[in-house]
C-alpha cells in the first residue's frame, strides 16, 4: 500500500508540490481508492487534457470513489500556497471556474464546484483556509483534515442512493438543499438531541407519579399534578402523601410555587394549577406531542453558557 505511492510522489504537477510534500503528510487515497487517485492523478498532473479531464468528471457522477479521488488531489494541489512567492494558475482556475464548470457542477453541484475554485485560488483573502508561507504546520494540518472530511461528504453524492451521511449535504435527491437550515432541521445528527427542561420535568413527574400508584403510596387525598400556572407550564408534585406540604421557587418563571401550609396552595396571580393524576398525564401526553411535532436541532438550556446547569432539573418538592 506504500509502494503504488512513490511514484505519484515523485511526478508532481510543478516543482513547488514536490517540496511540500517533503515537510507535509497530504491526504492521499489508500487502499479502496489507489487506482482511481493513480487514475486522477495522471491526468490532472498533465497541463493539456481537457478532453480526458472532462471525461473524468463525468466519471465521478457515478463513481464515489473517483469522485473522493479527485477532490483529495485538489487538495493536494491547494497545498502549493504554503510555497513562497506562489501564484495562482489563472489558466488552470479559468478551466475549472468556467470551461468546465457545468460538468463540474452537474458531478459534485454548485458547493462542489466552489470548493474546487477555492482549492485552486487558495480561497478569500479572509478566509480561514487561506494558506501563506509562515503558517505552522500544525495549523496547516488543521486545514487539511478538515478539508478532507468535506471532500469525503461531497464524493457521497455520487452513491447510487443517498446515505444518511450524505443526507448532510444533499437531499434525497442528491442535490443541495434550497435552505441548510431547513434541510438540517429534518436531519437527525448523533449527538444533537433536544434537552427541553420542561419536557425532561414531564417525563419525570409522569414516570415518578406512575410508579408511585403502581406501589400505592400516594395518600387518597394527594392524588394530583401540579402546574405552576396557566402561563408557565412546569410540572411538579408533592413527595411522601401527595398532599401540598412544602414550597419552592419554579425554575422557569422564578415564581413561589408549593404550599403556604399544609394542603394550603400558595395563593397569587396566575394561581397554580392542580389536577387530578389522568388530566395531569393528559396535559403532559398533549404537550409532548405537540413539541415533537416540530423537528428541533441541537441544545436547549434555560441558562447561557457562562452559567452552571445546576438547579436547571430541581429536586421535587
Amino acid at each position: 500500500n506504500v509502494i503504488w505511492i512513490k511514484p505519484l510522489l515523485e511526478r508532481p504537477r510543478d516543482q513547488q508540490a514536490q517540496n511540500i510534500r517533503r515537510v507535509l503528510i497530504l491526504p492521499t487515497t489508500l487502499f479502496e481508492c489507489q487506482n482511481e487517485f493513480k487514475r486522477a492523478s495522471e491526468i490532472l498532473d498533465e497541463v493539456n487534457k481537457t478532453n480526458e479531464l472532462r471525461q473524468l468528471i463525468a466519471h465521478c457522477s457515478t463513481s464515489q470513489k473517483f469522485s473522493y479521488a479527485v477532490l483529495c488531489w485538489f487538495i493536494q494541489y491547494y497545498c502549493r500556497f504554503i510555497e513562497p512567492n506562489t501564484k495562482v494558475d489563472d489558466p488552470f482556475v479559468q478551466d475549472i471556474g468556467r470551461n468546465l464548470s457545468k460538468d463540474i457542477i452537474y458531478s459534485f453541484t454548485q458547493l462542489g464546484h466552489r470548493f474546487l475554485v477555492s482549492l485552486c485560488s487558495n480561497f478569500s483573502e479572509n478566509s480561514y483556509f487561506r494558506l501563506h508561507p509562515a503558517m505552522p504546520l500544525t495549523e496547516i494540518h488543521k486545514r487539511l483534515v478538515a478539508l478532507n472530511i468535506v471532500a469525503f461528504f461531497i464524493s457521497l453524492k455520487s452513491l447510487p442512493d443517498i446515505t444518511y451521511l450524505g443526507n448532510i449535504l444533499f437531499t434525497n435527491r442528491r442535490q443541495m438543499p434550497n435552505n441548510y437550515g431547513a434541510h438540517l432541521s429534518t436531519v437527525c445528527l448523533p449527538g444533537m438531541t433536544n434537552s427541553d427542561p420542561v419536557i425532561t420535568q414531564m417525563i419525570d413527574v409522569r414516570t415518578q407519579i406512575q410508579d408511585r400508584l403502581n406501589r400505592g403510596v400516594i395518600h387518597a387525598g394527594g392524588k394530583y399534578i401540579f402546574q405552576c400556572s396557566r402561563d408557565c407550564p412546569w410540572m411538579f408534585y408533592f413527595q411522601d402523601c401527595g398532599v401540598p406540604n412544602d414550597r419552592n421557587t419554579c425554575s422557569l418563571c422564578k415564581k413561589p410555587i408549593g404550599a403556604e401550609r399544609h394542603n394550603v396552595l400558595i395563593q397569587r396571580d396566575p394561581p397554580q394549577i392542580q389536577m387530578s393524576i389522568d388530566e395531569g398525564f393528559r396535559v403532559i401526553n398533549q404537550y409532548i406531542d405537540r413539541y415533537n411535532m416540530t423537528a428541533r436541532l441541537g441544545y436547549h438550556n434555560v441558562n447561557t453558557h457562562e452559567m452552571s446547569n445546576i438547579g436547571e432539573k430541581p429536586d421535587h418538592l
